[in-house]
């Protein structure tokens, strides 16, 4: 997945968006991704997302992160931010 570094979303007016990857990781034998559309939010920052993720008959399928590892992603985004 991490070849093309970006993907493409349907969002909730059934147009496409595409967004950049900007890191994988693994936690806990659980893959996560780090990724952003490179727009600028009203703060004029651009947003950065992440979601845990299974890749089923070659689409990306995006989860929700368990409240349990909240923690351990933040603390993984604070060391890696400067890199990317």
């Amino acid at each position: 997945m991490e070849e093309d570094k970006t993907f493409e979303l349907i969002n909730e007016n059934n147009q496409k968006e595409t967004y950049r990857i900007i890191k994988n990781i693994e936690i806990d034998n659980i893959p996560y991704i780090f990724y952003t559309n490179d727009e600028l939010n009203e703060n004029g920052e651009i947003d950065i997302f992440v979601n845990s993720y299974e890749v089923k008959d070659n689409a990306l399928i995006l989860k929700e992160i368990p409240k349990d590892k909240n923690k351990d992603i933040n603390e993984i985004w604070e060391n890696i931010w400067q890199e990317v």
